[in-house]
Order: structure tokens, then sequence, then C-alpha cells
């Protein structure tokens, strides 16, 4: 797992509007996202009693966020749109015709978002693996 022994990870995901983020200024948005971070983290200690504030590590990202660090317009972080001419079996695959260079993430298969694009390393990687 990627927790040690005794500990868990645990994921939230709330959708926000880039426009409520793309034109405040450095301190505004750290302390809004701070804010918008500890009132979500309330809400679902009391959904399901889960003690979420007693957690070592938190990271929270915004669309500025995606955006920064992936380059998608708007801050995706779904990457292509959920057309059916851009569902899975459309999306790129892992291998390429050019050795030993492999794609990844989620533009590529299965489709998109966080979850889909961590599956698309280990895709790659069995391509790795068997060349």
């Amino acid at each position: 797992g990627f927790s040690t022994a005794g500990k868990c990870s645990v994921v939230l995901a709330k959708f926000t509007d880039y426009k409520e983020w793309k034109d405040l200024a450095p301190q505004e948005y750290i302390k809004k996202k701070r804010k918008v971070e500890k009132n979500f983290i309330s809400l679902v200690e009391k959904l399901t009693g889960i003690p979420l504030s007693e957690a070592e590590i938190v990271f929270s990202a915004t669309p500025k966020t995606m955006e920064h660090y992936s380059g998608n317009p708007f801050g995706s972080a779904i990457g292509l749109a959920h057309t059916v001419d851009q569902s899975t079996i459309y999306r790129f695959s892992q291998d390429s015709p050019v050795p030993n260079l492999f794609l990844v993430g989620h533009d590529t298969k299965p489709g998109g978002g966080i979850g889909s694009a961590i599956s698309s390393g280990i895709i790659a990687g069995n391509y790795v693996m068997k060349s």
C-alpha cells in the first residue's frame, strides 16, 4: 500500500469553478484555499466521524494548481473532454511508434482523472517491462 503500518491514505475531492480562483492575488489565494480545505475536512468529519483533522499530511489543489502543473486550460483535472470521440478506446495508447518512448497521463488510456493517470503509469510500466 501507500501508507505505513497503522496509517491510511484518504483522498477527498470537491469540484470548484476555475473562475473562483483565477484572479485572486497570491495571499488571497492561499487564504481561500486553506479556508476551503478546513471547511471541507470539517464537513467530511461530521458526515463520517473520521477524525481527518488529525491527519499528518494534508495537500489540497485547486484548478489553478492543476493548470500550473498539467498545463490544462482552466485547470481541468481530467484532461481531454469526455466526449464519445475522446472516450477510453479512442485515447492515446501508452506505447508509441518511437522506440522506448511510452506515454503516460490522463490523456492516455484508460481515461481522465488522477486515478486513471495512475493506472496509465502502471500500464506503461508493463510495456517497459515487456520491451
